[in-house]
């Protein structure tokens, strides 16, 4: 499990960071456990909460697409499938 920040991206820009836990990475996505809903079919920008930390072995931000999200204890199961940037 890792701390991330997660954007929404709109046509204003992205928004506020919000943190979450991200874990079950693979190849074509991931889950994160949020505190608030996302929509389904929104855009996220995702990055490791350390990412802007010289020299922290972060990548960069991520983009993927809200494919699901559902209610669960401790918040709303949110997964996601990356796109291309």
């Amino acid at each position: 499990v890792v701390l991330g920040d997660v954007r929404e991206e709109r046509d204003s820009g992205l928004s506020e960071p919000r943190a979450a836990k991200i874990f079950n990475v693979s190849m074509q996505g991931l889950v994160l456990i949020s505190r608030q809903p996302i929509t389904a079919g929104q855009l996220l920008s995702i990055s490791p909460q350390d990412a802007d930390t010289p020299d922290s072995g972060a990548s960069e931000a991520v983009r993927a697409r809200v494919m699901y999200c559902k209610q669960t204890i401790g918040g709303f199961k949110v997964g996601c499938e990356f796109v291309a940037s």
